[in-house]
């Protein structure tokens, strides 16, 4: 599974989205999405909220922080809210 343990982490994936080239980030975008597929092969429905929930969060925390010139905090903040409710709406699925 895909773990940002350091700020810094996260902070080398927002450099590898600043290259410039339409290349390099639709390399990085398909990249990403390969990842994410395997590495959610074999996890649970609650896990796979949470990680689907994670990724999105981010991005969109990522996009909304960028208009305050807060794209790091904005990434983290989302990521942590989108965990959150992803893996709170994989449980609720796992249950029924």
């Amino acid at each position: 599974m895909l773990e940002l343990t350091t700020p810094l982490d996260i902070v080398y994936i927002c450099d590898i989205v600043k290259m410039e080239g339409r290349f390099k980030v639709r390399y990085l975008i398909i990249s990403l999405l390969v990842l994410m597929l395997v590495t959610v092969s074999g996890c649970t429905t609650t896990e796979k909220g949470a990680t689907y929930g994670g990724l999105l969060g981010a991005g969109a925390g990522a996009i909304i922080g960028n208009q305050s010139d807060h794209a790091l905090g904005g990434a983290a903040i989302g990521g942590l809210a989108g965990a959150a409710a992803g893996a709170l709406i994989g449980n609720t699925m796992e249950e029924d």
